[in-house]
């Protein structure tokens, strides 16, 4: 993706290559329906693509965006006080002692200041 302007962002098309199995008369179909169109059938496929894709000039977000801080406090807001008094206070720097079980990186204690 790329940014065009404040809040806008459109998409960066590339060239791909996709490896569809298909059941003979399948494929045979879409050869059919894309010689009816006097279309080889990977051009066929590429309008059918086309078609389906959302315009590439229209802003995949229109709405101004919020930092980060700004969501996770709208919804921290709804956690009860007595939920958060759970948490350990050193969740973010022993994260992957609370999430794997893993040793401790530090001893420190931490104390909860109410």
């Amino acid at each position: 993706m790329f940014r065009v302007s404040e809040g806008d962002w459109y998409i960066l098309t590339t060239k791909m290559t996709v490896l569809v199995e298909l059941p003979d008369n399948e494929g045979e179909a879409l050869a059919a329906m894309a010689a009816a169109r006097g279309l080889s059938l990977p051009q066929y496929l590429g309008r059918l693509a086309q078609d389906s894709a959302p315009a590439h000039t229209q802003p995949l977000a229109t709405t101004p965006r919020k930092p980060i801080s700004a969501v996770i406090a709208e919804i921290m807001a709804d956690v009860p006080a007595a939920e958060l008094a759970k948490l350990p206070l050193d969740g973010a720097s022993e994260h992957d002692h609370y999430i794997y079980g893993w040793r401790r990186r530090s001893h420190h204690q931490f104390v909860r200041r109410d």
